[in-house]
């Protein structure tokens, strides 16, 4: 048999699925998998967060493995519904695992659901979901994005809805908001820093250098409504943009979510620069991760951490990574002020440091949203922000 592809076709019945391995080929037949519920981390009838009976878990017939193609390098577009596989970062030699547009493609059904503010919501339907060790799964696309699988989901690599995520293309994560790109210019979003401010979710950017004010914060402790971070500032001068918002993702499993040991689940706000002669970007905030399962389990890291502000005249800061280890400070330089740092555990940004040429503020954290039937003290380790800065919560899970 050929190496086993990325998708994994599943017929469906009332009570089992019957999987096989979709190649270039065909289907081939595989085993049975069962869908009764029964003991801890078995199948719990809720309906999902934020689709509600509009999406259900039964729609989806296919399994999406990342990496089992052999390309290490996947994005997901929330707004097309079209997923691509590449060998590697480098974007050489990609693959279509599902072609643009709505329905179901391929095993995988995507749709589209509208929320309160007027937007709408990028729904993938699925069987089962993996992202394989040493593997990166990039979402990107305007909608948030809402991943429905019938069975397990299972992160050993890395995923994420961060903003720039994808070499040498800017923007924001699925549903977040741009910083500021031209000289002096405000960021977008419900919390979007004044220029060379950072940006604003759950938790408050940092100011710049010249004092130059964050975004408010916004949003609830329960991700009431799905909606991706704000942009930082942008500096002085043309060029010296600011960071993007991370994005907005949840995943809802109908059995279970593991981020394994290996696994980083990632919604971080990218960093602001500076140029010659010109003030620090404000970095971008951290976005949204909501997941909900019966029965979730975390020994990889979790995060929607800020980027950092932008050192006048100098790179990029740094982005919001999934670990404790906020986005570093920059130095001050001489005439050019530091950049502030980005969020970490308790979710606020460093300032930027002031100086003849002010450096810009840090993003803000996001938030983070847990719904489950486990054990609160097994979530506590490896999410940022952390559950005592109030941008993250674990709920229950009940029937519905």
């Amino acid at each position: 048999m050929l190496m086993q592809a990325a998708v994994v076709a599943l017929a469906c019945s009332a009570c089992a699925r019957t999987p096989g391995v979709s190649d270039d080929r065909g289907l081939l037949d595989g085993d049975v998998a069962s869908a009764d519920a029964g003991g801890p981390g078995d199948p719990l009838d809720f309906l999902p967060s934020h689709v509600g009976l509009r999406a259900a878990f039964e729609d989806g017939l296919g399994s999406l493995v990342v990496g089992a193609d052999g390309h290490l390098f996947w994005v997901v577009d929330s707004t097309t519904g079209a997923i691509t596989s590449y060998v590697d970062s480098s974007m050489e030699s990609a693959r279509v695992v599902r072609a643009p547009g709505q329905g179901t493609l391929n095993g995988v059904r995507f749709g589209s659901v509208a929320i309160a503010d007027g937007r709408s919501l990028g729904t993938f339907t699925l069987a089962g979901f993996e992202v394989l060790p040493a593997t990166t799964c990039v979402i990107v696309g305007d909608r948030p994005a809402v991943f429905l699988v019938w069975e397990d989901i299972l992160i050993d690599g890395f995923m994420t809805a961060g903003a720039d995520r994808i070499p040498n293309l800017r923007g924001p994560g699925p549903g977040g908001y741009w910083g500021g790109t031209n000289g002096g210019s405000s960021g977008e979003g419900p919390g979007a820093g004044s220029p060379g401010a950072g940006g604003s979710f759950g938790g408050l950017g940092g100011k710049s250098g010249d004092a130059a004010t964050p975004g408010l914060v916004y949003g609830d402790s329960v991700l009431e409504l799905l909606e991706g971070g704000s942009g930082g500032g942008a500096g002085s001068k043309a060029d010296a943009v600011a960071g993007n918002g991370g994005g907005a993702l949840q995943l809802s499993a109908r059995r279970s979510i593991v981020v394994g040991l290996s696994g980083m689940l990632d919604a971080g706000g990218s960093g602001g620069r500076g140029t010659y002669q010109s003030a620090g970007g404000g970095g971008g905030s951290g976005g949204a991760l909501f997941l909900e399962a019966p029965k979730v389990e975390i020994t990889g890291f979790v995060g929607a951490n800020g980027g950092a502000g932008g050192q006048a005249e100098g790179p990029f800061g740094s982005h919001g990574e999934p670990d404790i280890v906020p986005a570093p400070a920059s130095p001050t330089e001489g005439r050019s002020g530091g950049g502030g740092a980005g969020s970490g555990a308790g979710g606020c940004a460093g300032d930027g440091a002031d100086a003849d040429i002010a450096g810009g503020g840090g993003g803000g954290g996001g938030r983070v949203v847990i719904r489950t039937s486990s054990d609160k003290e097994h979530l506590t380790l490896g999410v940022t922000p952390t559950l005592s800065s109030g941008l993250y919560s674990v709920l229950p899970l009940s029937e519905s």
